[in-house]
């Protein structure tokens, strides 16, 4: 729940100095960048998938594209190119209405969702299609003003340049 997680933030935010510790086992440059601020975290769909998002594959699948295209040895692991040749096959139109289809409207964030703005890094780069990231922000951090647990503050992780999608 939303409640573990911020209580997992106030942890965090507690151990963090400890990351720098000597015996820490974690590779020094991303220790440091914990420490220092600057860690940049990436992540994709694949994080969205345990909270029912479809993925790509998934998406293809349930649109139809046809077998031979799946065993094309140089589309095969490439889901633009395979995209393209589903929207090529059915007609553009109709693939983006069955693309929109496959996506459900009522999610909620994953524990992985809040776990990760529990982090309260500066920076997130994601290639994710869904916002179930910035609901799981927005839970953890409220409207940006003060980290968890804090009485006062004036300013969460990052300040101004807080994530937001682009």
């Amino acid at each position: 729940s939303a409640r573990h997680v911020v209580d997992y933030a106030k942890r965090f935010e507690a151990t963090r100095a400890r990351l720098t510790s000597p015996d820490c086992f974690l590779p020094p440059r991303l220790v440091r960048s914990a420490a220092d601020g600057s860690l940049v975290l990436f992540f994709g769909s694949g994080i969205s998938l345990a909270a029912g998002m479809p993925s790509w594959g998934g998406i293809l699948e349930r649109n139809g594209l046809h077998p031979d295209d799946w065993n094309d040895p140089i589309a095969k692991d490439d889901y633009l190119t395979l995209a393209e040749l589903a929207a090529q096959s059915h007609g553009v139109e109709r693939f983006r209405r069955g693309v929109r289809s496959a996506f459900p409207t009522q999610l909620a964030p994953t524990s992985a969702h809040f776990l990760l703005a529990a982090l309260g890094l500066r920076m997130y780069i994601t290639t994710n299609y869904d916002t179930l990231f910035e609901q799981a922000w927005a839970r953890v951090w409220g409207d940006g003003s003060a980290k968890p647990g804090e009485a006062g503050a004036t300013a969460r992780p990052g300040g101004a340049d807080a994530p937001r999608p682009l």
